[in-house]
């Protein structure tokens, strides 16, 4: 439906609801007590309380509750009762309901004589099942109430009355979309900042036109920012149901964590415009972002004495507005243009005209047409010494008009503005929750006002959306720590540009293909998913699986799980025993009755039998048993979550059909389970040096091993006479020689009574001393995987850059030196330059470094921490990680150097750190003989070096000293408050540099200027500080030269640049005059100890820093948009 227009209207009209709508958010209820005097004698004693016909507001019925109650402060149990008067909602729903719904409201009993004011109330409450009612037990006596001169009584009856405004309810089934027109985004956890703001921007209808006419056809799904907001978009423009952000955060690059922290709505609404206006370059829909939401406005300083101004034009996305102390927007906005007088100490340098008194201040040049107000609601308070928030009464206006705010010489229009969207913060500076009022109908004269609060949205009137959320303490919301946060207004004579109509014709058709296509694909995955939880996945796992197994237990189990070892099949749940082997039967193409199943399961070994610390063992040991066709009460055999549902399928010797080619009779042997045994077989084969798997077979318990050394050496296909050594896998790490004995039955061994146990047979004649099967056994169990793994972070040097992770195979007691032999050789560097890192499990950093005399002393079962009880597990296919670092020196002779991280200065001003390693007792000449290497020397330059002592931290980003080069290293420490010259926990404090051509020899009248970058303050520096020549009296202009050299900045940058004179923490003076002469005594100083250096002054720049978005007031970490 078409928008009716507003242009012509100064005034909205007040929103109505429809009182029979059961949905609407507001009404009121009734309740007519007749024959109050007996009420209020609680007659009929039985049940005296009285309840209303409902009246349902938000879909929720809502009653009044009238009860006589005693007057339990009265020393008189026979005195008068006193009126209960409550709000019941939902009184009928049993608890096992989960609810809840918030609610305002008033409560009146009404007066029924002239003249006589209503006896009222007020209420803030959220009900729930268990509190399902809220009012007063002691409303008023009801003597009160009887005496007919008060005016509340007539004809024996008393009239009540609840003006209720609730919230939609949660707990409940809402349908935002049938009740409101309009759906909202669910929660991840803390994402209503950003809920909040995708409202507000999907409502900038302008926007969502060039959000959707961005190219994406090629665009990533997953990293695409364009692309997960085209989604947002179309979905929440056509969805019926609330819409996800996961895929938006995760285009971000944000992780489940980013999702839990709260940030600024206002901080966000920024970082995201920057970035979709960053993507919109070079399309079609290029500069839509800044000609909605960019303004103008000019700084100034105007001398009042002399005819002299100093102005810059400088550019806003959003204003931000004091709250503290002001009544409204317009006195924000006069606070915020009112300007400064610089008198006294603080007169302002106008160069030439010498020192001068001056008003500074701002004028606004031009509005946007979509301006965002941000009201600064949180601020440090001295007092407290904390940040917190100021919840004090601030009213803004539906139209707003700022033309007397535009200078006279900005963009003339009319700046009349209507208020689109309230943001509003609930909670204090650590935290809350953010919902959005949008007038969904600007473009009409009657308002349509709409609360998103997340996945739910409702109508609401215009109070609740503007009014309310003023602040202050609010007695009629109960809500003084809810208020508005950020304010949305829109041009009014742009309306029909920034609120054009987007029809689903304005969506391409390829983007709007894709995006139902994705839609189709969730559907189908979604339906995956609910037929998944009917079935559970089975692993089989027969002889023919296991005959190239020659590592330990039945199958490499960690293949078998993920289906590489085994044949996986998908079983219902509800399957009984029957029902499972009838499908085995199908699947294998053999009879029920010629197979057996057995689930694998853990192997336990007591202490009793001498092992500590072994490791776990799955193997096949729980049998399966088939029950009759007709057997009663057959119960699921997979109700157990914790069993892996991997099963061995034991065969027997079968007949198989030429024809049919099926098995037509098995010979399957009888079991058991009280009886016998499962066993399974390995050998171990000297020529190959390797364990093969043979399959299994039943053992008698009451029989000896003896009785089966021939079906052992059948399976083996060895001769009956071939004498044989037999030992028992207990585990990978344990074997025990069986000693078969004639008189001796297999139940008197406790080694061997127990289902799944493994044989492994080796021939005796082919044994000697360095070939057997407990040598063999053992190597196999040493036999780890390393991760080679460079640790680039302490040992900064282009050794270190980006090298590949090297896999190297070794035996846990092979020493250091043979690892770094193997290691050299991969990297194809001298092994003797490789420095080992102490590891532990999980190796996720590398611990302490490896010393000369634990390089000789350990083995590589040390370096990994495999000690205590960490034990080696050979079938793990996780390597161990090994940290390595190459050093240009002997690592054995790394004692007797100084490793010092220095900054390498290049040409561009940009700053890399190195490891450099001088001698002892060396000089600075020997940190700058080492560092050569690693510096690019400017073509014409001087080819001498620095040793330049700096800081680089958010407060200081400062250079403060050339160090002599005669200086020692040992003295290094005090001289420049390194507190170790190695450390890789925070940039180095000594940089090195080539020396300026300029700057090699000084004049007596010339001296070094430090140079800093920062942001609207001294305390927020950033950047890289440099040294720049001056000599004694020359004026600034020679001097800005020479930093927009070093700096090489486009004119456009260099001239938003403010220069300023800084000493310590303190502006000292403005540079705004090209011709103002700079003296090297003003740069100069004693330097008696460290502090001195600090207040040395030093030039200033002040501009915007670019590298870094601005810091959230609830997160910790600032917003960042990584792709």
């Amino acid at each position: 439906m078409e928008e009716e227009d507003v242009k012509d209207k100064s005034l909205t009209k007040i929103e109505e609801f429809d009182p029979e709508d059961r949905f609407k958010p507001e009404g009121t209820v009734f309740l007519d007590i007749d024959k109050f005097s007996e009420f209020a004698r609680g007659i009929p004693t039985e049940n005296p309380q009285r309840l209303s016909e409902p009246v349902y507001i938000r879909g929720m019925p809502w009653k009044i509750l009238a009860i006589p109650r005693d007057q339990s402060r009265s020393p008189n149990r026979g005195a008068g009762k006193c009126l209960g008067f409550f709000l019941q909602c939902n009184g009928e729903v049993t608890d096992g309901e989960n609810w809840s719904c918030s609610a305002s409201a008033l409560l009146r009993i009404v007066p029924q004589k002239e003249g006589i004011e209503a006896n009222t109330r007020r209420i803030s409450h959220t009900f729930h099942p268990k509190e399902n009612d809220w009012g007063y037990s002691q409303f008023v006596q009801c003597d009160q109430l009887l005496d007919e001169a008060g005016g509340y009584i007539k004809n024996d009856l008393v009239r009540l009355e609840v003006d209720v405004s609730a919230d939609a309810p949660h707990g409940v089934h809402w349908d935002s979309k049938r009740h409101a027109g309009y759906i909202g985004l669910r929660n991840q956890g803390a994402t209503c900042y950003m809920n909040s703001i995708l409202q507000t921007l999907f409502f900038t209808n302008k926007l969502r036109k060039a959000v959707y006419m961005m190219p994406t056809d090629e665009d990533d799904p997953e990293s695409s920012v364009a692309l997960a907001m085209q989604r947002v978009f179309y979905e929440l423009q056509f969805s019926d149901t609330p819409v996800g952000t996961r895929k938006l955060t995760k285009s971000f690059g944000w992780d489940a964590v980013d999702s839990f922290l709260q940030h600024d709505v206002q901080e966000l609404c920024r970082v995201l415009l920057d970035n979709l206006e960053s993507k919109m370059s070079n399309t079609n829909v290029e500069g839509t972002i800044p000609k909605l939401f960019k303004g103008k406005m000019k700084s100034y300083v105007r001398c009042i004495d002399v005819s002299f101004e100093s102005a810059r034009e400088e550019f806003f996305y959003d204003v931000q507005l004091n709250v503290k102390g002001k009544a409204n927007i317009i006195e924000s906005f006069r606070d915020y243009t009112e300007s400064e007088v610089l008198e006294g100490d603080n007169m302002y340098d106008a160069g030439e005209l010498g020192m001068q008194k001056a008003e500074k201040g701002v004028k606004f040049a031009a509005f946007p047409p979509v301006l965002h107000l941000q009201l600064m609601r949180f601020q440090y308070d001295p007092q407290q010494d904390a940040n917190v928030k100021v919840n004090d009464r601030f009213e803004f206006p539906e139209i707003l008009q700022l033309n007397e705010f535009i200078d006279d010489g900005g963009e003339q229009d009319d700046y009349t503005y209507l208020l689109q969207c309230v943001l509003v913060h609930a909670g204090d500076f650590h935290g809350g929750h953010y919902v959005v009022y949008i007038n969904t109908n600007l473009r009409s004269q009657q308002p349509r006002w709409c609360k998103f609060d997340d996945d739910v949205v409702a109508r609401c009137p215009i109070r609740e959306a503007v009014q309310n959320n003023f602040g202050g303490d609010d007695q009629e919301t109960g809500r003084s720590c809810s208020n508005a946060y950020m304010l949305v207004y829109v041009q009014k004579n742009k309306l029909d540009d920034v609120m054009c109509s987007v029809a689903e014709v304005d969506i391409p058709s390829h983007l709007k293909q894709r995006l139902e296509n994705e839609k189709e694909e969730e559907m189908v995955r979604r339906r995956e998913r609910e037929h998944a939880t009917l079935f559970t996945d089975v692993i089989l796992v027969s002889d023919e699986h296991l005959t190239d197994h020659i590592g330990f237990d039945v199958g490499d189990y960690d293949a078998i799980k993920s289906g590489r070892m085994g044949s996986p099949i998908r079983v219902a749940k509800s399957s009984t025993a029957r029902d499972f082997y009838k499908k085995v039967s199908a699947l294998i193409n053999v009879p029920i009755e010629s197979f057996r199943l057995w689930r694998y399961d853990m192997v336990y070994v007591s202490k009793e039998d001498g092992y500590n610390n072994i490791l776990e063992s799955r193997r096949p040991r729980y049998y399966i048993q088939c029950p009759p066709e007709n057997a009663p009460q057959q119960t699921s055999i997979f109700y157990d979550p914790k069993h892996d549902n991997v099963y061995y399928i034991e065969l027997g010797s079968n007949q198989i059909d030429p024809e049919k080619m099926c098995v037509v009779k098995s010979q399957l042997q009888p079991y058991n389970n009280d009886q016998m045994i499962i066993a399974f077989l390995k050998f171990y084969n000297h020529n190959r040096r390797k364990i093969s798997y043979h399959g299994s077979f039943l053992m008698d318990m009451d029989r000896p091993v003896t009785n089966y050394l021939d079906l052992i050496r059948q399976k083996l296909h060895l001769a009956p006479a071939t004498e044989l050594n037999l030992y028992l896998e207990v585990s990978p790490d344990h074997l025990y020689q069986v000693h078969p004995n004639e008189q001796v039955p297999i139940r008197s061994d406790r080694h061997l009574i127990t289902d799944g146990i493994i044989f492994i047979a080796e021939e005796v004649a082919a044994v000697d001393e360095t070939n057997n099967l407990p040598k063999a056994f053992q190597q196999m169990y040493g036999r780890m995987q390393i991760e080679a793994v460079c640790n680039a972070d302490f040992f900064a040097t282009n050794l270190n850059q980006n090298p590949d992770v090297i896999y190297i195979t070794i035996q846990t007691d092979a020493s250091l030196d043979e690892f770094c032999e193997l290691l050299g050789a991969k990297l194809e560097y001298d092994p003797k330059k490789i420095v080992l890192w102490r590891s532990t499990i999980p190796a996720e950093r590398p611990g302490p470094i490896v010393g000369q005399e634990e390089f000789l002393r350990y083995t590589m079962q040390d370096i990994v921490g495999l000690n205590g009880n960490v034990i080696h597990d050979p079938r793990s296919t996780r390597p161990y990680t090994v940290y390595y670092s190459k050093i240009p020196i002997n690592a054995s002779k790394l004692d007797e150097h100084k490793h010092v991280r220095v900054g390498i200065l290049d040409q561009k001003l940009q700053n890399k750190e190195y490891s450099v390693f001088p001698p002892k007792d060396g000089t600075v000449a020997d940190i700058l003989e080492c560092a050569k290497e690693y510096v690019e020397f400017a073509p014409n330059g001087s080819g001498q070096l620095r040793l330049v002592h700096v800081t680089n931290t958010p407060s200081q980003s400062r250079v403060y000293q050339v160090v002599p080069n005669e200086t020692p290293i040992a003295q290094l420490t005090q001289k420049t408050m390194c507190h170790t010259l190695a450390s890789h926990a925070s940039p180095s404090n000594l940089r090195v540099e080539e020396v300026p051509v300029d700057q090699v020899q000084l004049n007596p009248n010339e001296a070094l200027l430090a140079v800093g970058h920062f942001e609207k303050e001294p305390t927020k520096m950033f950047g890289t500080p440099f040294f720049i020549k001056i000599v004694d009296g020359e004026p600034f202009r020679e001097v800005k030269k020479r930093v927009r050299q070093a700096l090489e900045v486009s004119d456009r940058d260099f001239e938003k640049f403010k220069f300023l004179m800084v000493a310590g923490n303190r502006i000292t003076k403005e540079l705004d005059q090209d011709e103002t002469p700079l003296h090297t005594n003003d740069v100069k100083g004693p330097v008696q100890t460290l502090s001195d250096l600090v207040v040395i002054p030093y030039l200033g720049i002040d501009h915007a820093n670019k590298s870094r978005p601005a810091r959230s007031i609830h997160a910790e970490k600032a917003i960042v948009i990584h792709n």
